[in-house]
């Protein structure tokens, strides 16, 4: 190939064997896909919640004593939810009779472009988690999870890893936390405590993603990048 285009600076890492005119591009969201919601969230609880694929499972395994830990000093004032892990026996045998809920995405709006408009819809969150355990390949992952939290407005506390630790600001467009069961049990409970915090970060993320990381923004680099490869 005349060059490459990666999303991240690991993945360009890894590709300098083969080929060194590589160009990083950050990954960028497709904004007509999501809506922001103008009401305010209505849970009579406070609810947080994590939506990935079934690669991550071992990431929520990971996080599943700080979630427990939260849900057992707030009692009846808070819940989990969690979407898309895929292996349900699994994770209520991890929470057990702790208030969680599995949040199943119909088959109908698993394409990505029908996902985008069902998760605008459907997670009603005060707040999102992100754990990402650290390996050569969760090392070369993007902060996707960032930006699909952030377009439906909903603050995030993220594994301080290669993927998020450049995009996420501690307290200011979301919250690092290192891969510690205290110090996630300390995050979330931050979180619950505070709603002002919650839209501060929501609001400060939802900014940086429409000024920074959207298609609108950012279509030309790919153009223009293509376009100096020789």
């Amino acid at each position: 190939a005349d060059g490459i285009i990666v999303s991240t600076k690991n993945l360009a890492k890894t590709f300098t064997t083969l080929n060194q005119n590589i160009h990083i591009i950050e990954n960028s969201l497709d904004e007509t896909l999501f809506h922001r919601k103008a009401d305010a969230k209505t849970n009579k609880k406070i609810k947080f919640g994590y939506m990935g694929t079934f690669t991550h499972l071992e990431d929520l395994i990971f996080v599943s004593a700080a979630i427990k830990n939260a849900l057992v000093k707030f009692e009846s004032n808070v819940e989990f939810e969690s979407g898309g892990i895929g292996d349900e026996d699994t994770i209520r045998k991890i929470f057990g009779d702790a208030p969680v809920s599995i949040k199943r995405v119909p088959e109908k709006d698993v394409p990505y472009e029908k996902f985008c408009h069902w998760m605008s819809e459907n997670l009603r969150w005060d707040f999102g988690i992100a754990p990402l355990l650290k390996s050569k390949f969760s090392d070369s992952k993007s902060d996707i999870k960032f930006l699909d939290y952030s377009l439906v407005v909903i603050p995030g506390v993220y594994s301080n890893v290669p993927a998020y630790k450049d995009t996420v600001q501690d307290n200011v467009n979301g919250l690092l936390c290192d891969n510690a069961v205290d110090h996630w049990t300390a995050q979330i409970e931050k979180m619950i405590t505070s709603q002002e915090l919650r839209t501060q970060l929501a609001d400060a993320a939802f900014e940086y993603t429409i000024k920074h990381r959207t298609l609108n923004i950012n279509a030309k680099n790919f153009a223009s990048t293509i376009r100096s490869i020789q």
